[in-house]
């Protein structure tokens, strides 16, 4: 887990990814930070299942769900599983049935360290004030701890994540779909780095007609056979005809198929 302003990281070994797992793993950090008022997280069967989502509504908490297989939206903490991954690596070579004593050394030199974005280690934003270390090599002043400096630091976290998004927004080039316009749905199983994908295997499947465009270029599209998903833009792309062909109706998209 992540704390969305400051970058604070929090992990636990668990001995699954079930619901309960997940549940026990918050809980311990509620009962440490306090309760936020929302929680972003992927589409886990752990995060979607009903036992989940009823104790986010108990607990009065909002839960965000990513879109499926959009890694990308949870830069943070995909980062951070990847660097927590590579530490436990490194520091558990010679004996990986202890990789989880190694966790807590891990965790406190991730909240420790000072990000270049930010200027600031994740435990300072956190608590105010920088973590007590077992050696201090050389001497620094004590930062600033009042309420004034706070409010200056959070407001410079603020305008520097509108100038992130501002600069994520120049830079992407998403396409804009219409009501009825008609895609191709990227085949996932190419975005899966653990399988090989054969030469032969089809990038794009469909057409598929556009339902409805919603915010975040977020589309509800439906297929010849009346299915319907809501996907992100980048899965998607424009569908050109080879063939004469024309839209007839809902559950039957063209008069000749055509497939990539």
């Amino acid at each position: 887990m992540v704390e969305s302003l400051s970058g604070f990281p929090y992990a636990e070994p668990t001995p699954d990814t079930t619901a309960v797992s997940a549940m026990d793993v918050i809980s311990n950090a509620f009962a440490l930070f306090g309760v936020p008022e929302s929680i972003t997280a992927d589409r886990g069967t752990c995060f979607t299942s009903n036992k989940f989502r009823e104790y986010c509504s108990i607990k009065n908490v909002k839960l965000n769900l990513l879109p499926a297989y959009q890694p990308e939206w949870a830069g943070a903490v995909e980062k951070l599983n990847h660097t927590i991954r590579y530490s436990i690596v490194k520091s558990a070579l010679k004996d990986m049935n202890e990789w989880d004593s190694y966790l807590n050394n891990i965790l406190f030199g991730l909240r420790s360290r000072t990000h270049s974005r930010t200027g600031y280690s994740p435990f300072y934003l956190f608590f105010g004030k920088e973590p007590t270390l077992p050696v201090v090599a050389i001497p620094h002043e004590k930062l600033q701890d009042s309420h004034e400096s706070r409010a200056m630091e959070v407001e410079y976290l603020d305008a520097l994540r509108f100038y992130n998004k501002r600069s994520r927004k120049e830079s992407s080039k998403i396409i804009k779909f219409k009501v009825n316009d008609l895609v191709l749905l990227l085949n996932e199983s190419l975005r899966k780095k653990r399988k090989t994908p054969s030469k032969l295997t089809k990038r794009y499947t469909g057409p598929y007609k556009i339902v409805e465009a919603n915010a975040h270029n977020m589309y509800l599209i439906e297929s010849e056979k009346s299915k319907k998903i809501t996907v992100h833009a980048s899965r998607l792309k424009s569908y050109v005809s080879r063939l004469l062909g024309s839209y007839l109706g809902e559950g039957e998209l063209w008069s000749s198929k055509t497939y990539c």
